[in-house]
């Protein structure tokens, strides 16, 4: 592997020097800190750092599953309140006002097609979408 994977170290005249001594085949270092270089003697600050951190991973990991649980209750609530509200209205058009219909397409069209076919709208995703053409100023002759 020749000197240690060929890293080097520059010096001020130009001159590369290696990191650490190449290890003769069949010997073997007891000492980590002949293996690395002299600006690294940090191991025992990074190793206990490492630990400091794990503890920290794990409660964010928790937090994230938590908040992660929490936001698909809240959906689960909001796609059964959809199926309630458009269960009311029955058969019944229902007239949205210009500002209603612009809101409704800026967020249908984030989500995008595939996944509104996949919820319960109040108009079809091609009514969502169709109104956001003019919101965007694109001309679409069909």
């Amino acid at each position: 592997m020749g000197d240690l994977l060929g890293m080097h170290e520059p010096r001020a005249d130009g001159a590369n020097e290696p990191l650490a001594r190449p290890v003769p085949q069949g010997e073997r270092h007891e000492d980590v800190s002949t293996l690395r270089g002299a600006s690294d003697t940090k191991i025992g600050w990074t190793t206990s750092y490492v630990l400091l951190l794990q503890p920290l991973h794990l409660l964010l990991m928790m937090f994230a599953g938590w908040v992660n649980r929490h936001q698909l209750d809240v959906i689960d609530y909001l796609k059964e309140e959809n199926r309630v509200l458009k269960e009311r209205v029955g058969g019944r058009r229902i007239c949205f006002t210009n500002a209603e219909r612009r809101r409704l397409a800026r967020k249908a069209y984030a989500l995008g097609r595939k996944v509104l076919n996949e919820l319960e709208t109040l108009v079809t995703p091609d009514t969502l979408l169709r109104w956001h053409r003019p919101t965007c100023g694109i001309k679409v002759e069909l």
